[in-house]
């Protein structure tokens, strides 16, 4: 389940977490840049010092410069590489906005003294500035963090004006000394201002219903893929957004939202835990179509295989046995999902439960019903070539489960020996080796597996979809057989 860097993306406003995602590297730069600055002005005290010009103010500037220096290098080093949760990226923005307002503080008010101190722009009011962007908040503490470094910057001149290294001010001097931290104060007030409202309609464009969305998790051409949260639950989602707006003619377009409601009501129909579990669905103000689905912790399959290689016959048999269980209740709603593949299929942890499978995506699924036939559009894309069944590559509309019992037979071929089963080709060349070729034997690959499953493989993958085992059921028991004699999987914990 989500960790707290994910709990807490559920209270921070979307832009402000955005901002906040890149705030660990700006803060880097920041001190990379800083520690740069006081290298100069190290070298320069040291200059001085050895050319015997050196004075009470050289050496405060010498110890600013190294202090800075030590502390610039540290919040580097420390934060390179880290991701912080927002509160943390906070308290360590505030932390480093005081450090830095008393070492420039200090240095300023000894470089420049009098009337010459009233007309200079401080570092400090720039960085107070900037924060806002830099670590995004509200105006409230953007203004609290502005007074908070003017404090700091009054404090350093009294400290050297106690210690008599500075001239004692008055009233007037004062206020024109320190009038660039005030007004940069109001004008960090102001920019987090911007910012906030700028997030109120950042909230109001990602609104899905009840649902707010957090974080792209990924993008195709016409899809992308979104964490969301509730506005009352507290329960994680996912939101998978089809933009409608790229698609110029209006008939395809009327298509695909046919596609996409029938995608929605076909899976949420379902209850077996091994097919993904949809929340809600709708359409957004700018005729976007969405739906709101459980979030998963794990990989696809394809990532777990990319990553691991070839996986065990007893994961795999255990993995096959919980598709089968999620596309047998499909068919016998006389649901067809057709784009059965690596991608969709996603292996979690699930509980306590390990190498727990959920179908996604069941986007080109055939509603196998008279009413329905006329929905499946003449020349479109109904499969992945790779996964696509014999029958398929010819008329996606004359598939029945033995499709999906086909592709099941090509994605189990895919675990067990880590590559597809034809090599690299082409979409069209694909196409024609799934009518044409051979599929080659498990052994042919140098995997030995039982020859039970070698058996059950090679009937999956007949080009005839008569002599495929006729359902998911038998398949399914066929397994069982099998998973019998194999080692147990997962593994018991020890």
């Amino acid at each position: 389940m989500p960790g707290p860097a994910a709990t807490e993306q559920v209270l921070v406003p979307p832009l402000r977490q955005d901002l906040l995602t890149d705030a660990t590297r700006r803060l880097v730069l920041i001190a990379m840049l800083v520690a740069f600055v006081a290298s100069v002005g190290l070298v320069f005290s040291l200059v001085e010092l050895s050319a015997g010009r050196g004075e009470p103010q050289t050496w405060v500037r010498m110890g600013a410069a190294i202090w800075m220096l030590s502390l610039a290098g540290l919040a580097a080093i420390g934060l390179r590489g880290r991701r912080l949760t927002p509160r943390q990226m906070r308290m360590v923005g505030t932390a480093f906005l005081m450090v830095l307002a008393v070492s420039s503080g200090l240095v300023r008010h000894l470089v420049a003294q009098g009337d010459s101190l009233a007309g200079t722009v401080p570092g400090i009011a720039v960085a107070v500035m900037l924060f806002p962007v830099l670590v995004p908040g509200t105006p409230r503490r953007a203004a609290f963090n502005g007074l908070a470094a003017t404090a700091v910057d009054v404090a350093a001149y009294a400290a050297l004006a106690t210690a008599g290294l500075v001239p004692a001010a008055d009233l007037w001097q004062m206020v024109a000394t320190f009038r660039a931290d005030l007004v940069a104060t109001a004008v960090a007030y102001g920019i987090a201002h911007v910012v906030s409202s700028l997030e109120e309609r950042v909230v109001e464009a990602r609104r899905m219903g009840a649902y707010t969305l957090n974080r792209r998790l990924g993008a195709g051409a016409m899809g992308e893929v979104w964490t969301a949260s509730h506005s009352h639950l507290a329960r994680p989602a996912a939101v998978k957004l089809i933009r409608t707006d790229r698609v110029d003619d209006p008939f395809a377009r009327e298509g695909m939202e046919k596609r996409f409601e029938r995608e929605v009501q076909a899976t949420a129909a379902l209850r077996c835990p091994h097919t993904i579990e949809i929340y809600d669905f709708g359409v957004t103000a700018d005729g976007s179509l969405y739906y709101v689905m459980e979030l998963l912790e794990g990989s696809d399959l394809q990532r777990l295989v990319d990553g691991e290689g070839r996986q065990p016959v007893a994961r795999v048999v255990h993995m096959c046995r919980q598709i089968c269980a999620s596309l047998a209740e499909a068919h016998e709603a006389g649901l067809v999902h057709r784009d059965i593949k690596p991608a969709n299929i996603f292996v979690c942890t699930y509980g306590r439960e390990r190498d727990f499978v959920k179908v996604l995506d069941f986007g080109l699924v055939k509603v196998a019903a008279p009413e329905q036939a006329g929905l499946t559009m003449v020349g479109a894309i109904t499969g992945t070539p790779a996964y696509m069944a014999p029958e398929q590559t010819v008329d996606g509309r004359a598939v029945d489960g033995r499709a999906d019992v086909y592709a099941l037979g090509l994605l189990a071929h895919f675990m067990l020996t880590g590559r597809l089963i034809f090599g690299d080709l082409a979409p069209a060349a694909y196409l024609a080796a799934q009518r044409n070729r051979t599929p080659p034997r498990l052994e042919d690959a140098g995997v030995e597996v039982p020859s039970a499953l070698q058996d059950l493989i090679g009937e999956c993958l007949a080009k005839g979809r008569d002599d495929r085992p006729p359902t998911m059921d038998a398949v399914a028991e066929r397994l069982e057989a099998i998973a019998a004699e194999l080692p147990r999987w997962p593994p018991r914990a020890t």
